[in-house]
């Protein structure tokens, strides 16, 4: 007695999400890399370090 993958609810809900979440990172990503260079641009990462580092006041 075994079901499908495909026949059984939970199994068609855990296939949707097998193949959304490399998709879903993969924006994630490239969306970090962009906000990451859009800072650099900025001058963001040219000043001092963030308060708590060495050297910051």
């Amino acid at each position: 007695m075994s079901l499908s993958l495909l026949q059984y609810p939970a199994g068609l809900i855990m296939l949707a999400i097998l193949f959304c979440t490399p998709v879903f990172c993969c924006q994630q990503v490239l969306g970090i890399a962009d906000f990451v260079q859009m800072n650099v641009r900025n001058g963001g990462a040219s000043g001092p370090g963030l308060v708590g580092e060495p050297g910051r006041q």
